[in-house]
């Protein structure tokens, strides 16, 4: 999952979005430590749940709402369902001054 979530956020983010390091922030600091580690494939709900506890533990209850948004990945084999990145509402042309909540 780490390093899908830096080819998605180099290939979709970097370049487009206003802010790319409120994003990038968000892998670092939640998606990396919590699923980083694993094969898209074996992500499950589960993880996600306690990727999200963490945050809100740490007393960022409002990042909850943002990271399931930038953090959806489609699991081969699995009817899990999760994006790494929503593009811009533009189309991907970037102009959006920061993510989609």
């Amino acid at each position: 999952m780490a390093k899908l979530a830096d080819e998605c956020f180099e290939r979709m983010i970097l370049g487009r979005w206003k802010y790319p390091s409120i994003v990038r922030s968000r892998i670092d600091k939640d998606i990396k430590p919590s699923i980083g580690r694993l094969r898209v494939e074996d992500v499950k709900p589960l993880h996600i749940d306690a990727m999200l506890q963490k945050i809100v533990k740490r007393g960022a209850p409002t990042i909850v709402d943002s990271v399931p948004s930038h953090g959806r990945a489609t699991t081969p084999g699995n009817s899990t369902s999760f994006d790494l990145w929503q593009t811009p509402a533009d189309g991907g042309a970037g102009q959006r001054s920061e993510p989609a909540v």
